[in-house]
């Protein structure tokens, strides 16, 4: 027979418990709701106690949840598939952690994750690279005028290649600090994440005040207007501090042991 937990989404600062809807994550979408302790709250759902994959419908799901909840209430995201056995070891995590929560809640008052993916138009970049390197050019040359078949020139075309490279390298940098340095002032804090294409600039989240998300917006505008010829950039948010904040509770505070 199954055995249910509370599935846990998020950390809020709410003194009274509240009712959030049929969102949360599993077929039937479980009433959302809140296990309180003083003045804060786990946001949670009544789900079976197992591993959670990470399909793009739990994804989704536990997203949205936490998404919703960010409209009313700043958010400490909790990581993914994290399952308490029952509200009454919540409450006890809760007041374990009081004040680590409480100082983390203040901290992220009225702030929100903005991510910023900056990636060269395909088009561009190898000619700008072409323009910019003279060496990388005479040897492109060298090879295009060679009669040599392919396997005589691999060397040379090998050689090209490792150049470009290095080459795109040193512009990434350059391109993506810039970047950073336009950014930098609207936001408190940002975080760079892993580049998931040859020709991603920037891959960052920005932790940016409400009072300046305007204004940051304004910016990432410009730059995308500024180099719309060359540059695509996608700008998501706003959502939750995923990056900025990452509430990981153990088995032994989930009486999962």
């Amino acid at each position: 027979m199954m055995e249910f937990g509370k599935y846990i989404y998020c950390i809020i600062d709410a003194d009274k418990k509240v009712n959030f809807g049929l969102l949360g994550i599993g077929e039937d979408k479980p009433q959302v709701t809140t296990v309180n302790y003083k003045d804060i709250a786990a946001v949670v759902s009544t789900a079976p106690i197992k591993k959670y994959r990470v399909s793009r419908e739990n994804s989704i799901t536990h997203e949205h949840v936490v998404e919703k909840v960010m409209e009313y209430y700043t958010v400490l995201p909790v990581r993914f598939g994290t399952v308490a056995k029952d509200e009454q070891l919540i409450q006890v995590l809760l007041e374990k952690r009081y004040l680590e929560f409480k100082k983390t809640l203040a901290e992220m008052k009225r702030k929100v994750e903005l991510g910023v993916k900056v990636i060269w138009r395909e088009e561009v970049i190898f000619e700008e690279i072409l323009s910019e390197n003279e060496e990388i050019r005479t040897i492109r040359d060298e090879i295009m005028k060679s009669s040599l078949p392919p396997d005589q020139t691999h060397w040379q075309r090998a050689r090209v290649g490792e150049m470009v490279e290095a080459a795109m390298t040193r512009k990434r940098e350059e391109e993506a600090g810039e970047v950073l340095r336009r950014l930098q002032p609207y936001c408190v804090d940002y975080r760079e994440n892993r580049v998931l294409l040859d020709r991603m600039i920037l891959n960052a989240s920005f932790l940016v005040d409400e009072s300046q998300e305007a204004d940051f917006d304004q910016q990432v505008e410009a730059l995308d207007k500024e180099q719309e010829h060359r540059l695509i950039i996608k700008y998501v948010g706003p959502v939750a501090p995923h990056n900025f904040v990452d509430i990981v509770i153990n088995i032994s505070e989930l009486g999962l042991e």
